[in-house]
């Protein structure tokens, strides 16, 4: 993935993720949702590339 998409991807991934969990900003288990999000994203872009690129 070039550079320019994986740093366009970070950044939207943050957004979403902090916006999806806004209302629990203030709790302790904030960060963890947080996270989580961030990783569940990043599985399902492996999943939905997954194959492209292989010969």
């Amino acid at each position: 993935m070039p550079s320019v998409t994986f740093d366009r991807w970070q950044v939207t991934t943050k957004e979403v993720c902090a916006k999806a969990y806004a209302p629990y900003k203030q709790g302790s288990i904030y960060l963890q949702m947080i996270i989580r999000c961030d990783d569940s994203l990043n599985l399902a872009l492996r999943q939905a590339l997954k194959g492209l690129g292989e010969n």
